[in-house]
């Protein structure tokens, strides 16, 4: 009797222990998301304000974005991954893992070569950066400062090597020969589209008072990567939060112009939405489905610079070729 009693004790203390480490598994995996969450919600709000929405985005809008962008980006990988698949199966030579995964997204940018060319002068930019990093460095003869760089030297060589892995890959999906001539252009050409929001841009800081320009400066140091005075250890919980497992330099990189692309654009049409948009669609809807009037909405929030959830969603609706039943991939690229 005692025997079972100790044997029953035995398995409920196993069974208490299995159910405590499970416990704590999934309660540091929700801590762990919502501080994804968190900063990418910090992230976004920056990010919609430097590109035209207000300096305080609406709750609702930021996070219609913010779904948008992980939808999209998932989209992204989805595609890669078949991709990769497809390629490895009829790949006669092995290339490296570094060029076949950049070959898996670098594909579908092979009908925008224009946004081929901001991601080429995107990944020139981050080596020319490293660059000037690395002679500032030089020019130090503090030996702690020295010890201190050599642990990321690994990740500066990786660095460098991004811009030929990019190469390779573009190289090995041009038929033509129109891509690789993206390469030889000068990297301060801009197209039209990036002219013109660019102007806008410009229009919008300048009537900006002096202290929401000091915040825009501020907001300008946020992305998915980085914040104020941190810019490191955001890249894995970026790759957890768009379920993808492993990930090269390179591939994060292009994953990561890809998400501030998708927030430009989607932002940018969404002010020049509101700014086009005539004064009696200035009406809102109320909770029960009716409409209030521009008197009743008050000169205070007309005169208002945030953007709100209907310009949003019309500059979703007015991507091309979005609900085409036989596109499948992302909104960035069905939009040039």
């Amino acid at each position: 009797m005692v025997l079972r009693f100790r044997r029953v004790e035995f398995g409920y203390e196993t069974r208490s222990c299995v159910f405590l480490c499970a416990f704590c598994f999934m309660s540091s995996k929700n801590s762990s998301s919502s501080k994804s969450r968190s900063h990418y919600q910090d992230a976004i709000m920056h990010m919609m304000f430097t590109q035209g929405d207000g300096p305080r985005p609406l709750e609702e809008c930021q996070d219609f974005l913010l779904n948008i962008i992980h939808e999209e980006m998932q989209k992204i990988v989805q595609q890669a991954n078949v991709i990769r698949e497809q390629m490895w199966k009829g790949m006669k030579q092995r290339k490296s893992q570094v060029v076949l995964d950049a070959i898996a997204l670098v594909y579908q940018f092979r009908r925008q070569p224009m946004l081929l060319f901001r991601l080429i002068t995107y990944i020139r930019n981050k080596e020319s950066q490293l660059r000037k990093m690395e002679e500032v460095g030089k020019a130090k003869d503090d030996l702690q400062e020295l010890e201190a760089s050599t642990l990321g030297i690994m990740d500066n060589v990786e660095r460098k090597m991004n811009f030929k892995y990019l190469r390779k890959a573009v190289e090995s999906i041009d038929v033509n020969g129109v891509l690789m001539k993206l390469f030889d252009r000068n990297p301060t050409d801009l197209d039209e589209t990036e002219l013109a929001r660019s102007a806008r841009q410009v229009q919008r800081v300048r009537k900006l008072p002096k202290r929401v320009y000091s915040n825009f400066c501020r907001s300008r140091q946020w992305s998915f990567f980085s914040k104020p005075r941190k810019k490191n250890g955001f890249q894995k919980m970026f790759l957890d939060w768009i379920a993808m497992p492993r990930a090269t330099r390179l591939t994060t990189d292009i994953l990561h112009f890809c998400a501030k692309e998708l927030v430009a654009m989607i932002v940018d049409s969404a002010a020049l939405i509101k700014e086009n948009e005539p004064r009696a669609w200035t009406a809102l809807k109320n909770r029960d489905g009716t409409f209030r009037t521009a008197q009743e909405i008050g000169t205070k929030e007309m005169e208002d610079d945030v953007l709100q959830l209907r310009h949003y969603r019309e500059a979703i609706r007015r991507v091309p070729g979005r609900n085409k039943p036989h596109f499948k991939g992302c909104m960035l690229f069905a939009y040039f």
